[in-house]
This record gives structure tokens, C-alpha cells and sequence, in this order.
């Protein structure tokens, strides 16, 4: 009988001892965490997703539309340009004193010959017996779509137009800043003579091409070349590019 109640007061001690100790190892976090124990996702909570659409389009624009080199976003480009509203520059814009159709990277052929060559969507056939002639290619004019074999019918646009380059800074470059920009790749485009000649020398916010699908690329470069020789655009010009740069989108096309 003693034996017995030995025996069971052993065991109650045993028992009362493994209790104490579970009830320890819960009052000090002992044990696993929720969010390791099997099953449960160790992953960190994600930021709220939600958007304002502007704050949407922002977003595509930056992811489709960067500058030629890998730097700040088109957005940030344009938020830092200069404004200015003054009317009139200094002097009297004269179309001669901006040297164009020369040869700036010296390989035989001219600047407007070069934009033929980049922007013929098929390889362009080019006669170099006597200089540099494109003879043959095709072309779609991105402001209004129009697509020709014949580079008669394309006119090179200047992207920002030499008189509004001259109202926006340029009328105190010299002659070789104001070549340079005449020539430079970046600021020439393949157009359509017809849409080239409703464009002019018109701002984004006096003319826009007529095919919208070309609005996120054309306010892209607007902004490039404009951010590239510190030229000033006004408040009205600022605004426009920027409802352009609302429709961009990832797939958003892109410009040679």
C-alpha cells in the first residue's frame, strides 16, 4: 500500500512539474511564432497598391518613356525646365543664321540624308557615287502615319523648330551652338511634308500631331531636346506636355 501511494505521489509531482513548465514557456514567447510555424508565409506585408490615376499615368510614363541614356525620367525632366513667360527674346530670329543639312559626324553624308537613313523602317538604299543620296526606303511619317517609298516625300522636321528654339534661349547662342542643334540627330524627324507644314514653328501647346498615338513620343523628345540645351518653355507649353505625357503606356512607341 505504500508502495502505491509512493508511486502516485511521484507521478502527481511529475505531472504538476511538466505543467509549470509550459505555462513558463508561454509567458516568455517561448515556442514558435505564428508566422514561422508550418504553412504560415514569411513574406513582408506589401505597401498599399492603391493609386490615383494620375499618379498611374506617372508611372507608365517613367517606365516607358526614360531619356537616351539611363537617367531621370521624362516627368522629372520636364518638372525642372526653365519657365518663361516673357513675349519677346532678345533680337530677330532669321532662319539663315541657324546652319542646317550639314555634316556634323563627317560621313559623307548630310543631316537630312542621316534621318532619311534612320528613319526608313526598311534598310534605305543610298547612291554614294557622288556624295551621299538616299534613293529609295520606307517611311512612316509619325505625326500623321502616312507611309512612302519615295523620300520626296518626306520633309525633315526640326522637333523643337528653329524659331521657337531661337524664343526659348536660343537668341544668345553663336553659330556653332545654333549649327549643332540644326543638325543634331535628337531634333530631326522624318515627317510628312503636309503635317510638317501645319506643325510650323508651333509649340506643343499650339499644335500637336493628329495621330495621338505619337503624343507620349513627341512630348518625350520636345522635352529631351529642350532639357538638353537648357531652353525654356512657357507655362501653357509645360501644361500641353505634360496631357501628352498622360497618355503614355508601357507599350508606348519609341523613336529612332
Amino acid at each position: 500500500m505504500r508502495v502505491r501511494r509512493h508511486r502516485a505521489g511521484v507521478l502527481v509531482a511529475a505531472l504538476l512539474a511538466v505543467a509549470l513548465l509550459v505555462a513558463a514557456c508561454a509567458s516568455s514567447g517561448g515556442g514558435a511564432s505564428p508566422s514561422t510555424q508550418p504553412g504560415a508565409s514569411t513574406a513582408t506585408v506589401p505597401r498599399s497598391t492603391t493609386t490615383t490615376t494620375a499618379a498611374a499615368s506617372t508611372t507608365a510614363t517613367s517606365s516607358s518613356v526614360t531619356s537616351p541614356t539611363d537617367g531621370p525620367s521624362v516627368r522629372d525632366r520636364l518638372a525642372v525646365l526653365t519657365i518663361d513667360d516673357r513675349p519677346s527674346p532678345v533680337g530677330t530670329y532669321r532662319r539663315e543664321d541657324w546652319p542646317h543639312w550639314k555634316d556634323p559626324d563627317g560621313n559623307g553624308c548630310d543631316a537630312r540624308q542621316d534621318t532619311l537613313v534612320l528613319w526608313s523602317t526598311t534598310a534605305a538604299t543610298v547612291d554614294r557615287s557622288k556624295g551621299c543620296k538616299v534613293l529609295a526606303g520606307t517611311w512612316v511619317s509619325p505625326y500623321d502615319g502616312k507611309v512612302t517609298a519615295s523620300p520626296a516625300d518626306i520633309q525633315i522636321d526640326h522637333m523643337v523648330p528653329l524659331a521657337e528654339a531661337f524664343r526659348s534661349g536660343g537668341w544668345q547662342w553663336d553659330a556653332g551652338r545654333r549649327r549643332q542643334f540644326a543638325n543634331d540627330p535628337i531634333e530631326l524627324v522624318a515627317a510628312s511634308a503636309s503635317s510638317n507644314n501645319a506643325k510650323s514653328d508651333s509649340p506643343p501647346n499650339e499644335w500637336r500631331p493628329p495621330r495621338t498615338e505619337s503624343w507620349c513620343a513627341y512630348a518625350d523628345r520636345w522635352v529631351t531636346v529642350k532639357a538638353t540645351y537648357g531652353l525654356t518653355v512657357t507655362t501653357e507649353e509645360r501644361d500641353a506636355l505634360g496631357q501628352m505625357l498622360d497618355t503614355c503606356t508601357l507599350v508606348s512607341e519609341r523613336w529612332p
